[in-house]
């Protein structure tokens, strides 16, 4: 099999000056837990270029032992800070290849194909859009930041498949999948490869992984040569002519017509390659997780969609809350008290969120929307708002706030409204309309939310009544659950 080796290179130097500055500044930015910054700053300087590179924050807090919030928001912080980049990978569910990434929401797109699997896939927020971070190249330049100069074995080992791909079992996917490619090489433009391979009986993968191409060819299992096969790199796609590929050792003929150097691989999968090899993965960090942390919202409100892209989120927990008789307040004690009134209640409301892994969406004159990963979270953080309201009322001895709290779960998609993320969609709708439907001092909840893991214990000590309600915009009634204090 022929490789390619990778150039011999030394390490890139930490530029000193800028590392000091970037990091005063991280340290700044928040409370951190102790050696949060020093923990950091050893892998900014001691990690190899492969710890550096799409770096899992879910994993490092793990090996760190940082609560998993604060390794996300630490990265955020760093990103924002020039430590660290941020990566929006689309990543193949059947073979784990990072098919795209992108250093911007600006730039994504949730529809890709992956040329290894020969499959079309769109791409939804709770699944394979991975967040990852790598080190600026500015604080130090590591390899994978050129990734057109790695061998193509490193490219292959630890660029083009992420390393969260695993195999049920707890092996490693690229480690086994790389006993699956008998041949891969770099190929120039214009250049023209003649070579053998040994391949097995099943399913033959021809890419250029450098270009995202590839085309599957089938392998029998007849006896004989292995047969010989034509291919053309053609500039968007794989083409083989007179191609016959029996088991055994085959002949190639490889004409790489592209403009740009391409990664000629051979992967030889078992038919049912899938079922033998089936695909999970380490935990990590979602584009739903992502916009379900304040920190990414409070940071980077200048990540917009681009145009009139969506992306979709299958389940989401939505929330909205409202002050009961906030005009009257404002005419009974005055604009300037009562406005003061409001804005420590958002306060108190964005605390609550963001300690139950929620984030605010936006304000709507007194009412707030939030975003939650499972209706779990969202109802304890009712309950939450819903006491710490009380107790602000109790600490005046006036009951000035009044909550009403309507939360619901379902698919939405995420839009860019009014230049920030918004969601959209009838999961909002039925939200929104589930808190007008709630008295003072309710929490109401769907079906949907009641019947999750947990709530109902987490309800156990509450006044719960069902009812059947008609929604406006909804055609059909839905089932409601008051919760009383």
């Amino acid at each position: 099999m022929e490789a390619c080796a990778m150039k011999s290179q030394e390490a890139p130097a930490v530029n000193e000056t800028l590392l000091d500055e970037k990091l005063a500044s991280l340290e700044k930015s928040k409370n951190w837990s102790p050696r949060a910054i020093s923990r950091l700053e050893n892998l900014i300087r001691s990690g190899d270029d492969f710890s550096l590179f799409r770096v899992n924050p879910i994993t490092y807090a793990g090996e760190k032992g940082l609560p998993e919030k604060e390794a996300i928001d630490l990265f955020l912080h760093a990103t924002i800070a020039g430590l660290f980049e941020m990566n929006w990978n689309l990543v193949c569910p059947g073979c784990t290849a990072v098919v795209e990434s992108f250093a911007t929401l600006k730039n994504f797109h949730s529809h890709f194909h992956c040329a290894t699997c020969n499959a079309d896939i769109e791409a939804s927020l709770d699944d394979y859009i991975m967040i990852s971070f790598t080190v600026a190249p500015e604080i130090r330049e590591i390899s994978f930041h050129h990734p057109e100069l790695l061998g193509g074995d490193e490219y292959l080992s630890k660029y083009h498949f992420s390393k969260e791909g695993m195999i049920k079992g707890g092996y490693n996917w690229v480690e086994q999948i790389s006993k699956k490619i008998p041949y891969f090489t770099y190929m120039e433009p214009g250049e023209r490869k003649a070579f053998s391979a040994k391949v097995d009986e099943g399913v033959l993968v021809i890419a250029d992984l450098l270009n995202h191409t590839g085309t599957p060819f089938m392998v029998s299992g007849e006896k004989g040569n292995g047969g010989a096969a034509r291919i053309r790199l053609a500039p968007s796609s794989v083409e083989g002519a007179g191609s016959a590929i029996h088991s055994g050792e085959a002949s190639f003929d490889v004409v790489h017509e592209g403009s740009r150097k391409g990664l000629l691989t051979l992967i030889n999968l078992p038919l049912d390659y899938k079922e033998r090899y089936p695909v999970e993965f380490l935990p990590y960090l979602s584009g739903k997780k992502l916009l379900n942390t304040q920190s990414f919202r409070d940071l980077f409100r200048h990540e917009v969609i681009q145009g009139m892209e969506s992306l979709g989120v299958k389940d989401i927990s939505i929330i909205f809350t409202d002050l009961k008789g906030s005009t009257s307040l404002y005419e009974r004690i005055g604009d300037l008290k009562a406005f003061s009134l409001v804005r420590e209640h958002f306060d108190i409301l964005a605390r609550v969120i963001t300690a139950n892994s929620g984030a605010i969406v936006k304000t709507i004159g007194d009412a707030v929307m939030g975003t939650f990963m499972n209706p779990y979270d969202a109802v304890k953080a009712a309950i939450e708002m819903r006491r710490a309201i009380q107790a602000m009322n109790s600490s005046t001895g006036k009951r000035d706030l009044i909550l009403k709290i309507g939360i619901h779960k379902g698919a939405s998609i995420v839009v860019n409204l009014n230049d920030r993320l918004d969601y959209f969609g009838q999961t909002v709708n039925v939200a929104s309309r589930v808190q007008q439907l709630a008295e003072a001092d309710e929490i109401l909840i769907t079906d949907e939310m009641y019947g999750y893991d947990g709530v109902k214990e987490l309800l156990s000590d509450f006044g719960v009544a069902q009812s059947r309600a008609r929604l406006r915009g909804v055609m059909d009634e839905v089932s409601v659950f008051r919760i009383n204090a």
